[in-house]
């Protein structure tokens, strides 16, 4: 809980660590709300005559990802959506 209220604090590099820490705790709720994502955005196509695995990045980086620790702002040279789906 401490840890997860951390994430709305003000300060940046307070939501920062928090969101580092938890994401290394496989049990934190910070960890189930990533990984829910991650599934989101990952299907497996039937429609070919083999099963192929699809990706498809988020359209969108919500309030609920920015508290999560996700940066909206992807580095210069990388695509918005593929930057959200690497930090997933």
């Amino acid at each position: 809980p401490f840890l997860e209220q951390a994430l709305a604090d003000r300060s940046r590099n307070v939501r920062a660590t928090a969101a580092e820490l938890l994401s290394a705790l496989p049990g934190s709720a910070l960890a189930a709300r990533m990984a829910d994502r991650a599934a989101a955005c990952v299907a497996v196509d039937h429609t070919l005559g083999t099963p192929t695995i699809a990706v498809e990045a988020p359209h969108e980086c919500d309030a609920a990802m920015e508290r999560d620790g996700v940066v909206p702002k992807a580095p210069s040279g990388r695509g918005e959506r593929s930057w959200w789906l690497g930090q997933l």
